[in-house]
């Protein structure tokens, strides 16, 4: 308790104070704005079912969420071979400013952190963790290639912060920060109290001798227990800040490999203490960045993993998975899980409008992680026009058109793709159909529903009673089957009339009604 003017003041009392002075306990620790560190796991309660479907449909026909311009910029950054000073100096430009933890906010000052915090006795991630996904995991390729023996828990980058004489008790003891120099500016050193130093600063009335780290190499690195300030600059300065929190190991595993999975080279006693945990899971197949962008930009509910599964999803998206399109019931993504053993990653308009894959942002998205393997295979089943979810033909031909450039996406890579649509759809006839369709690859054809698969391997018709022989099954047969038909034989199941031939006329002319319709 807190004692003011002979009035004894509890914890609440206490903010109340502070808040009248424009002040709070988060500021006078040097921490940026409570909003900003607050966990990514703590729980939210979950809203009841009809509450939650009353908000889903108030979306519906809205435009999703954009992405943030340093996210997009980050994912461009990440598809080059080498990210440089400059990239990184023009993605600290994009990304949100927010106060900094230190330093006096002045014109033209900007600052972001992200990685872990530690608060009192709470250690978590920052909240810029799940919302920049990509600009972290470009961050940390950063320092991986440029310096790759540096141990970091978080970063952040400044841009004309003037630093106080301060030490900073909340980082780990014994680990070192590393100030990477982003702009061109002239002084602007770190000074850092030593014994042995002739360049003197003033603390607690006493003259303490340090000397100024110069950017010469580029970087400079020191002890963040000891005293340190930022000197007087000429130009911009705009520097990248590595360090490692207070108790880290604290930290829920979760979160660790969440920074694991972003790329972050974290201390040395993490790996002890976790031995699945590995410097390597972060590379993600030939992309680095995927596992990252689907661990965040991806809701949890929208993957399928085999039953007594035990691994965590950070884990398993170190490992390619699949693709499954309009999943609807999800029933082909749960089959699918238990005959690969790995994720399937799916996607239904009727969960959520954020899965609407006419967004043309969602659509790249994909298509980045399809060119850069994250999946072994994919497919889908579009719903047709006529479907409550599509009613204007126009949506439906787009959706064949995207389902279409998917199927060469997966061909150029030669990876398996499938497609499910009704026999008589006019998916099938839409121009970008057409184009695939005549390159002679395999269709099977099942009653009413059309699939067109490409594996790569030999083609040949399907047949389904030799498949039904092959596991001893019988096929559309009772148990005392009657006597046998004397009919024609059918070699396949699509020479049966599913109509009688008058029915067969009125579908005809009710079609050719149809046809005539849009052009009129």
């Amino acid at each position: 308790h807190a004692c003011l003017d002979g009035r004894s003041l509890g914890s609440e009392g206490l903010e109340a104070f502070l808040e009248e002075l424009g002040m709070d306990t988060v500021s006078l620790l040097g921490l940026s704005a409570f909003d900003s560190i607050v966990p990514l796991t703590s729980p939210e309660k979950q809203a009841p079912r009809r509450e939650r479907r009353r908000e889903f449909i108030s979306h519906l026909g809205t435009a999703p969420k954009k992405t943030h311009e340093a996210e997009e910029f980050a994912g461009d950054l990440l598809q080059k071979d080498i990210i440089g000073i400059g990239d990184l100096r023009r993605l600290s430009e994009l990304l949100p400013s927010e106060v900094p933890a230190r330093g006096g906010v002045v014109e033209g000052t900007r600052s972001f952190s992200s990685g872990m915090f530690v608060h009192g006795g709470v250690v978590g991630l920052r909240r810029n963790c799940r919302d920049f996904p990509l600009t972290n995991t470009a961050v940390a390729r950063f320092v991986a290639e440029t310096y790759p023996a540096q141990e970091f828990t978080s970063f952040a980058f400044m841009t004309n912060v003037k630093t106080a004489l301060h030490r900073d008790s909340h980082n780990h003891q014994g680990s070192r920060n590393l100030v990477v120099k982003l702009s061109s500016f002239s002084k602007g050193e770190v000074w850092v109290s030593d014994g042995g130093g002739d360049v003197f600063e003033e603390i607690a009335g006493q003259k303490v001798p340090g000397r100024n780290l110069s950017f010469r190499d580029g970087a400079v690195s020191l002890d963040p227990r000891r005293w340190h300030l930022t000197q007087d600059w000429i130009g911009e300065r705009t520097v990248l800040v590595l360090h490692s929190v207070r108790d880290f190991l604290k930290a829920p595993r979760r979160d660790l490999a969440t920074l694991v999975d972003f790329g972050f080279h974290l201390p040395s006693e993490v790996y002890k203490k976790f031995k699945s945990l590995s410097l390597a899971a972060g590379r993600f197949l030939t992309c680095p960045t995927a596992s990252s962008a689907f661990s965040f930009e991806f809701d949890s509910e929208q993957y399928v993993f085999p039953k007594k599964y035990k691994r965590t999803r950070a884990e398993a998206l170190q490992r390619p998975g699949y693709l499954d399109l309009y999943s609807g019931s999800r029933g082909v993504a749960h089959a699918l899980a238990e005959k690969s053993g790995t994720w399937v990653l799916t996607f239904d308009y009727a969960r959520s409008a954020s899965e609407d894959l006419l967004d043309p942002q969602l659509q790249e998205r994909i298509f980045f992680l399809i060119r850069n393997r994250a999946f072994l295979g994919g497919g889908g089943g579009p719903m047709s026009a006529r479907e409550a979810m599509l009613p204007k033909i126009d949506e439906g031909n787009r959706h064949a058109a995207f389902t279409a450039r998917v199927v060469k996406e997966f061909q150029a890579l030669r990876l398996p793709v499938w497609v499910e649509n009704p026999h008589g759809s006019y998916f099938w006839r839409t121009p970008a159909w057409q184009d695939i369709l005549g390159a002679a690859l395999s269709i099977a054809g099942c009653l009413a529903t059309r699939v067109f698969t490409v594996d790569n391997g030999p083609r040949r018709r399907l047949d389904l009673n030799a498949c039904a022989k092959c596991s001893g099954a019988r096929t559309g047969e009772a148990k005392n089957p009657g006597p046998q038909f004397k009919g024609v034989k059918l070699d396949s199941l699509e020479d049966v009339a599913l109509v009688t031939d008058t029915t067969a006329k009125l579908q005809s002319r009710v079609l050719a009604g149809f046809e005539e319709w849009p052009r009129g």
